[in-house]
This record gives structure tokens, C-alpha cells and sequence, in this order.
């Protein structure tokens, strides 16, 4: 299957990344994590820090290309 003009062509590194941040956005929203101050700062801080490496990672690809 040849992929359209307009569809953007997805890598294993984007798909997984957007796996993990869903499944971090469902486990912070459980009632052991929920209730764990510092759990929850914990996996903010790695979603920030995933979405920030995720940006730096999709800049560099582009300027690859």
C-alpha cells in the first residue's frame, strides 16, 4: 500500500512514543497513582521530558531530509 501526498509517513520511534504517553495519561488517571503526590510528578516529569526529546527529535529528522 503506497502512502497518499497528504498522510505523513510515521516511524516506529513516533508510534511508540505516543503509545507511552497514552498509557502514561491512563495510568496517572488510576486511583493507586492518583493519589501518590509524588507518582504523579514522576510521570509528569518523564512526559515532559518525552514530549521535549520527541520535539528535538522530530527537528533534527526534518533538517535530515
Amino acid at each position: 500500500m503506497e502512502h497518499q501526498k497528504n498522510e505523513p509517513v510515521r516511524n516506529p520511534f513516533d508510534e511508540y512514543s505516543f503509545e507511552v504517553l497514552t498509557a502514561l495519561n491512563h495510568l496517572i488517571t488510576t486511583n493507586e497513582v492518583c493519589k501518590n503526590d509524588k507518582a504523579v510528578m514522576k510521570i509528569n516529569r518523564f512526559k515532559k521530558w518525552l514530549l521535549e526529546f520527541t520535539a528535538t527529535e522530530q527537528k533534527d529528522s526534518s533538517m535530515n531530509v
